[in-house]
């Protein structure tokens, strides 16, 4: 479980969970020099501001420091010359869900839409479930080594949440409800996790608050790094490294990592503002890091893997067996 120490965490992060879907986010578009930057302009609530000092920022660079062979500058460098970091708008295309036909004319489904109460309530189940059905890629796991203990798999998924909610806060004010709804389910998900590993109930309510603010606590300082557009890869790194790994991971990994979350977090905002808010859309994966799914469709996991757990096939076969002897019988 999560450190003993949660309950100072827990107070200290706990205004950052009450507010956090009003949040104001100045997320400007990005732009692009030298083939790809990333330039977020983030206000927090007044909270965190451009003006930060930098020896706040994630964990100053005097503390938990990379074992980079290279400059901060030249691993940036590194990191965004890699093509693995960068998806134009036409590969983004390419892992666009096509839309069903539909019974209704176009204009009728305009007219009748916000008269219908799950027209955000849905796509922001499916991007949870977009979220889950990252821990269930076996392949994507192995490279980032994200095994089966519960720190790591909850630090995944929330890592992947960030960058749905980023671009959720662009799309206002429909994007606010989404966001809202979207972390109700991620709570939810983190009690299902909690009841799974039979934490005590006495205990259950103080873990499910810990979680909530070590996961608050890591947004906040992933949103911190974005605030330096020159050195964002390098204090991603940093980040990643401190809360997700506990500053056990090779160098290598680490950079595979942030250049894949600089290219979801740009193939996400790629996306036209339609595909996104309806969740009608898949990650881009690319052959470096794990292959691309091959069909288009809504990620629905077969496999929910609770903090880690997933059945046998041998567990399995015997429930069936069990479950024909009931029915013959």
């Amino acid at each position: 479980m999560l450190n003993k120490n949660a309950l100072v965490v827990t107070k200290q992060v706990q205004l950052h969970t009450h507010n956090f879907h009003r949040l104001i986010l100045g997320f400007s578009t990005l732009r692009r020099s030298d083939k790809k930057k990333w330039h977020l302009n983030v206000c927090v609530n007044g909270v965190l501001k451009r003006d930060t000092d930098e020896n706040a920022m994630v964990h100053s660079a005097s503390s938990n420091e990379l074992s980079f062979e290279e400059s901060p500058e030249e691993y940036c460098r590194e990191i965004l010359n890699d093509p693995i970091s960068d998806v134009s708008v036409e590969e983004t295309s390419r892992f666009l869900i096509p839309y069903p036909k539909k019974d209704v004319t176009y204009l009728i489904d305009v007219i009748t839409r916000p008269f219908r109460e799950n027209y955000v309530y849905e796509p922001a189940s499916m991007m949870l479930h977009l979220c889950v059905e990252r821990l269930e890629n076996e392949e994507l796991c192995s490279r980032f080594h994200i095994g089966p203990g519960f720190n790591r798999r909850l630090y995944f998924l929330t890592l992947h949440v960030w960058i749905l909610h980023r671009r959720a806060m662009k799309e206002m004010p429909l994007g606010l409800l989404l966001d809202k709804y979207l972390f109700q389910f991620t709570f939810q998900l983190f009690k299902e996790w909690l009841a799974q590993r039979k934490v005590p109930e006495h205990r259950f309510k103080k873990e499910l608050e810990n979680c909530q603010a070590f996961m608050m606590k890591f947004l906040v300082e992933l949103d911190q790094c974005t605030l330096d557009e020159d050195m964002y890869p390098h204090r991603i790194s940093k980040t990643m490294k401190y809360h997700m790994y506990e500053d056990d991971v090779d160098d290598e990994t680490l950079r595979l990592l942030v250049k894949y979350i600089i290219r979801q977090f740009v193939h996400i905002s790629n996306l036209d503002s339609k595909h996104y808010l309806d969740a009608m859309f898949l990650w881009a994966d690319n052959e470096a890091i794990c292959k691309p799914q091959r069909l288009l469709k809504r990620a629905m996991p077969q496999l929910v893997k609770y903090g880690g757990y997933k059945a046998s096939l041998a567990e399995n076969a015997a429930r069936i067996e069990k479950g024909s002897e009931k029915i013959s019988s």
